[in-house]
């Protein structure tokens, strides 16, 4: 994933998507579940449920970095977010006699915000199954065929752990330090796609597995005198 490409910005601790030029509008309309489970009347016994939001929170702004690169590091809110959708559909599936809302009005607003948010998050979410970059899927599957099982893999790839999930091997989705020192960190392969001048280079230093045009695969374990 391309950090300069992402936006975060807090909808009761929900990141929005990015890109989608209507996705501001989709939320927040959405958002109006989040925004009524807040508002319904609670009682002393449910306010653990508030101490929980603020936590969660918190916890976005302390985490930015890692939510803005990453989005499962916002796995760990979505039980309090849950509370508070559930909470606004029951106010607006069963809205109480006092409410200033028509019962009938509300229990089709509340299944329409429902199915919205099913079909709004299969939109967000079904371009995580495409492959827009096969040759990290090639590249992955021959590492997975060459090298050991117990190998840990350098597969750098602006950060993000696709790449390194497809080796099958535990290892390092950047290359965070010199070569020479990742190597005395255990680092025993490196895998790089579309590979440019100064990485076909390392191939004087390090043997090389296996090189093709979309991919090269160097063994950290065996340099060349």
């Amino acid at each position: 994933m391309d950090v300069k490409n992402k936006a975060m910005t807090l909808d009761l601790a929900i990141k929005l998507p990015p890109k989608e030029t209507n996705a501001m509008e989709i939320r927040a309309f959405i958002g109006l579940c989040h925004f009524l489970g807040l508002i319904v009347k609670t009682v002393k016994e449910k306010l653990i449920f508030y101490v929980m939001l603020l936590g969660a929170i918190f916890y976005v702004f302390v985490m930015a970095l890692c939510n803005l690169q990453h989005y499962y590091y916002q796995i760990i809110i979505i039980p309090i977010l849950a509370v508070f959708v559930g909470r606004g559909l029951a106010f607006l599936l069963r809205p109480p006699n006092e409410a200033l809302i028509n019962r009938r009005l509300g229990f089709i607003a509340g299944l329409f915000c429902f199915f919205a948010m099913i079909i709004f998050s299969w939109y967000e979410v079904k371009g995580y199954y495409w492959i827009n970059h096969p040759e990290i899927v090639a590249a992955g599957k021959r590492v997975d065929a060459l090298v050991p099982k117990d190998a840990r893999v350098i597969a750098p790839y602006t950060g993000d752990t696709a790449f390194l999930y497809q080796t099958n091997r535990q290892g390092w989705p950047v290359v965070e330090k010199p070569i020479e020192e990742m190597v005395g960190m255990g680092a025993t392969h490196l895998v790089i796609v579309n590979p440019d001048r100064d990485a076909l280079n390392l191939g004087k230093t390090y043997k090389t597995l296996e090189s093709r045009n979309s991919y090269i695969i160097f063994d950290l374990t065996k340099r060349i005198k």
